[in-house]
């Protein structure tokens, strides 16, 4: 006690040395979350509780018997906690591609050349392409515990051992759901295109979904803010009245204003319409759509039929718009101007199938806005090289059987890019008019019947 009493001040800094190495400790314990399906259907998001009892959470999703459970999500703090990290979320499923020769006739036996095993989905195209280029992402994605699943989440494992201390540990993750079946999808890749049948049966509910969206934001409410959020095909979005029960309309809700959002609709989130989104638009920083989901997009409007009249009511909302034109190239319209960007197709000799292009192309805009940062800076000027890079990324992708085939890194993209425009930085990027426009959705409409 004397020792104490004469050295109050020692003993007081040796305290705050020791409370302080317990605290760095513990915060480097891996975090686990438990989700626990029971009758309730509800989710616990423990707000309110404090940092130590935030360490143990659980939540409740699902109803009856389902049980998700997510252990050990490593998130590396300290050092790695400032790290620049994506956000995804969109489908994952399995592709059996089946290629032929010739083009299919209907009602007779056919023949195919190979068939190959591929995964795919907008969610793990993301994923898989960003990951490949050492971006940290963290994906929400709709898989089951099953054997596809658990595919996905080896090529996942795989594919993070690129990035040197990721800020997510995906391989400690258990990001497979018990009650969930992942979805499979059936491509016949031809000449003139492709054909694709997914099974309706395979969808999540959009009660179990909308759940797990809601536990990992409470998990990445942990970490600073993801850098970009990429929206892709939420397929549990179909069929729902009030655009408040939606996912994506959640998502972009809870990022707006805070991240840079990214995002491409699918056919569940197309379905609903230009009018039910409207005002949901101006809150997303990019949208992406092919010119087919556009032109369905606003099938209910009275300028369905025209791309000029498409971009002129996009234009007056003041939006930043990236239509990709198949084979023609892609076009973007910006929030600071009213020119519109023309991004002339890079010829390429070894075409193999286009299959996930448009989701290779979002992921190029990404890459370029992070590495040139400017994520808070989307004008004509930086989204002209961005759009440049998308291009780029498509068109590698063209060159591979699937969606993720191949996922090249930055070098190899390089190579690629020098190879093909030889060393043009702006071969095929230039300002178009309404009437170019109007020439190009002609030209498109022929393609598209000349292939049918």
């Amino acid at each position: 006690m004397d020792f104490i009493s004469e050295n109050k001040e020692l003993v007081i800094v040796l305290l705050f040395v020791l409370v302080s190495i317990v605290l760095i400790v513990t915060k480097r314990i891996n975090i686990k979350f438990f989700a626990i399906g029971n009758k309730n259907n509800q989710i616990d998001n423990s707000s309110n509780k404090t940092n130590n009892e935030r360490d143990w959470m659980q939540f409740t999703v699902g109803s009856g018997n389902t049980q998700i459970i997510i252990e050990n999500l490593i998130l590396n703090h300290g050092t790695n906690d400032d790290k620049p990290y994506v956000l995804v979320i969109g489908g994952a499923n399995i592709e059996y591609i089946y290629e032929k020769n010739d083009d299919t006739k209907l009602f007779t036996k056919q023949n195919y050349s190979d068939k190959t095993v591929e995964l795919g989905g907008s969610g793990l195209n993301y994923t898989l392409k960003l990951m490949s280029t050492k971006i940290n992402v963290f994906p929400i994605l709709p898989l089951g515990k099953d054997s596809g699943g658990e595919k996905i989440k080896e090529r996942l494992d795989i594919t993070q051992t690129r990035i040197t201390k990721p800020k997510f540990d995906l391989k400690e993750a258990d990001i497979l759901y018990k009650d969930i079946k992942t979805r499979e999808s059936l491509i016949i890749s031809e000449k003139k295109g492709r054909t694709i049948w997914s099974n309706s049966n395979d969808n999540v509910s959009n009660d179990i979904f909308n759940q797990i969206i809601d536990k990992s934001i409470t998990i990445l409410r942990e970490t600073t803010l993801p850098k970009v959020v990429m929206i892709g095909h939420i397929h549990s979005d179909r069929d729902l009245s009030d655009i408040e029960e939606l996912s994506t309309y959640k998502l972009i809700n809870e990022y707006k204003y805070r991240s840079l959002l990214y995002v491409n609709f699918g056919r569940a989130q197309l379905s609903y319409g230009f009018d039910f989104w409207k005002d949901t638009l101006r809150d997303i920083d990019i949208l992406q759509f092919n010119l087919e989901e556009i032109k369905h997009f606003f099938s209910k409007t009275n300028y369905k039929d025209s791309l000029v009249d498409i971009l002129k009511e996009l234009q007056k909302l003041n939006l930043t718009v990236v239509i990709t034109l198949d084979k023609l190239g892609a076009i973007c319209i910006t929030k600071d101007t009213k020119s519109i960007i023309y991004a002339q197709e890079l010829i390429i000799d070894n075409y193999k199938d286009k299959t996930g292009a448009g989701d290779s192309f979002a992921c190029g805009i990404v890459f370029n806005l992070l590495k040139n940062s400017n994520i808070n800076n989307l004008t004509y000027n930086t989204l002209r090289p961005a759009i440049q890079s998308g291009r780029t990324w498509a068109s590698y992708t063209c060159t591979h059987l699937g969606g993720t085939g191949c996922c090249p890194d930055e070098y190899e993209l390089d190579a690629f890019n020098k190879k093909i425009t030889n060393n043009d930085s702006n071969w095929g990027t230039k300002e178009i008019d309404y009437d170019m426009i109007n020439l190009i959705d002609k030209a498109y409409s022929r393609c598209q019947h000349s292939s049918n």
